[in-house]
Order: structure tokens, then sequence, then C-alpha cells
């Protein structure tokens, strides 16, 4: 089973506690082809193309320039322990074994705007540049375009390794877009997060993404291959049967 992820825009690089092996994401180069172009944004440029404040611009815009072509545990920091935004609250790696770490870096992918795929343990750079960015790069006229072949048979080669055609996926649709799952011959599971607000259950955006952290966390601690354990999940969600479809489970919370 393959679970896949969001990363997220909020990080932080002052956790060093990690004992294990540090790794260089896969398509590295071509992030760094990417930062080349960023490099050459201007902070209102910035401001216009992420639709961002000056000051959120300025930081972006300081995180190109800084940007560097070697990785360092002093100018990096693994992608698990990097991202701390909601879904990464829920996952909690900090908390995490080591075996369950060891086992997220074979079967968890985080798809990235600037590095296509990222394994747990790739060392990453503090950044910003979602994969919805418009803006044209070469021939390619967006990222989708950019990555899409390159994340499609990325997935398709991570499948083959691990021997499974079950893909679990826990990124938002900005991100999961990206791959061509009609080139892929997998079953692709999407949960689904509800919480009850008023007497109706709603998706609630915080909630949802601390959601998909958590159940990442379950597949992880579990290691779970049978994809119909999945509705064992109960991190404070049950599955709701008579709301789900096929491959599309639906959770429901109280709170």
């Amino acid at each position: 089973m393959l679970v896949l992820l969001s990363p997220s825009k909020t990080m932080n690089f002052t956790y060093k506690g990690n004992p294990l092996e540090a790794s260089t994401p896969e398509f590295f180069q071509q992030s760094l082809f990417l930062i080349r172009q960023a490099k050459q944004w201007s902070v209102p440029d910035i401001c216009k193309l992420m639709k961002v404040s000056n000051n959120l611009a300025q930081i972006s815009f300081d995180q190109f320039q800084s940007f560097s072509a070697l990785n360092t545990l002093q100018n990096s920091e693994q992608a698990i322990f990097a991202y701390n935004g909601d879904a990464y609250l829920g996952l909690d790696a900090k908390s995490l074994s080591i075996k369950t770490l060891n086992y997220s870096h074979q079967h968890l992918r985080i798809l990235s705007g600037l590095y296509g795929v990222i394994k747990p343990f790739d060392l990453i750079q503090p950044h910003r540049l979602e994969m919805g960015l418009q803006f044209k790069l070469g021939d390619a006229l967006d990222l989708y375009h950019f990555w899409s072949e390159i994340i499609t048979q990325n997935i398709e080669n991570q499948l083959n390794e691990l021997n499974t055609d079950v893909i679990v996926n826990l990124a938002s649709k900005e991100y999961s877009k990206v791959i061509d799952f009609n080139k892929i011959k997998a079953r692709v599971i999407t949960p689904s997060f509800y919480n009850q607000r008023n007497g109706k259950y709603k998706m609630v955006s915080f909630w949802v993404k601390k959601a998909r952290g958590m159940m990442t966390r379950f597949i992880m601690e579990n290691k779970i291959e049978n994809p119909d354990e999945i509705i064992g999940f109960d991190s404070g969600y049950y599955y709701e049967k008579t709301l789900s479809k096929t491959d599309k489970p639906v959770f429901i919370s109280e709170f």
C-alpha cells in the first residue's frame, strides 16, 4: 500500500533530533531548475503570483535567493519533520517509533510543487511553491504540466517496488490531480472526513487536513496492507457505511 499526502505551507527547521539517515529528493535537479526561475522573481512578482502579502512575499523571496544547490543538515530538514501544517499535526511524526518511521519511508510519499515527490527522510530547504501556481516553465504551461509525467511514472515505480496495486490518496485535490491515475494500474482509495456542525456534517478544512495526517499515522503504525482494514480508523472518527461509496470511504466525527 502506498499513501499520498500533500505538503504544508508552514515548516519548522529547528528539529534536529532524528537519528535516521537523510536522503536527497529524487528529482532535486528539476527542483534546482525551478529555483533558478524563482530567483528571478521580485517581491511584487511573488505577491501577484502567489496572492500573498508583501511580508510573505519577502519571506519567499529571501528563501528563493538563499536556496542552495547542496542540501546539508544546516540548511535543510527531513521532510516528515520539516512540515508542520495541520496534516502534520495529525501525523505527529516526532512521536513515531523508529520502526514506524522506517516503514513510512517506504510507504509514504509527499507530493510537492518544488520537489515533485518526496520521501519522508528526504532533506528539503525552506520554500513556498504550491502546485497550483500559474506560470510557464519552458514548454510547460504550469507546474502540473511540468511534473505530471514525472510524478505519475514515479508513483507507478513505487507501486512496483512495493508489489502493491493500492494507493490511499490522502493528498488534496490541488496536489493529487498532478497524477494521471488513468495511466497507473492501481486501486485508488480516497477517504473523506466530515465533522458535525449545528446538526449537519460538513467538511471543515482544519479537521479534514488533520484527519488526513491521523489516518496516515494509523496506516503507518499498523502497517496496513489490506485496504479493507482502513475502515478501522477510529482516531475521533468512525466509518459511515451509508455515506460511503466504492473506494470513497466516509468518516465522520461528532466534534
